[in-house]
């Protein structure tokens, strides 16, 4: 599981390994209305790596742009422990969705 090269995308990093949404047209209202709805959700990947550390994650949201190197250990983990990994559009797009003013690499919804 490496990138081959500085402009790869995090998600063909993982392609198959992890159920791929896209977060366009009518699906992105679903999708993060999951995770703006949720009782309880990280923000961030510090927190979202936590969460997935004591087994408590449901789903995973990786932002597109996200740095390579800031992910790749929940991503790996992510993989490890079978957990579902949404890609959202961007880091801008993913905290609006987190209910923040600025952008998040990651964030998750828990288990209730």
């Amino acid at each position: 599981m490496t990138l081959s090269g500085p402009g790869a995308r995090i998600g063909e990093c993982l392609s198959g390994l992890t159920r791929l949404f896209q977060l366009r047209g009518n699906d992105s209202v679903s999708l993060y209305e999951r995770l703006t709805g949720a009782k309880a959700k990280t923000v961030g990947t510090k927190q979202t790596l936590k969460a997935l550390q004591k087994d408590q994650v449901k789903v995973v949201y990786v932002a597109r742009d996200a740095e390579e190197r800031v992910v790749r250990e929940l991503l790996r983990l992510c993989e490890e422990k079978n957990v579902e990994v949404v890609y959202a559009d961007s880091m801008a797009r993913l905290g609006q969705a987190c209910g923040i003013q600025v952008g998040a690499a990651s964030a998750a919804v828990l288990e209730d």
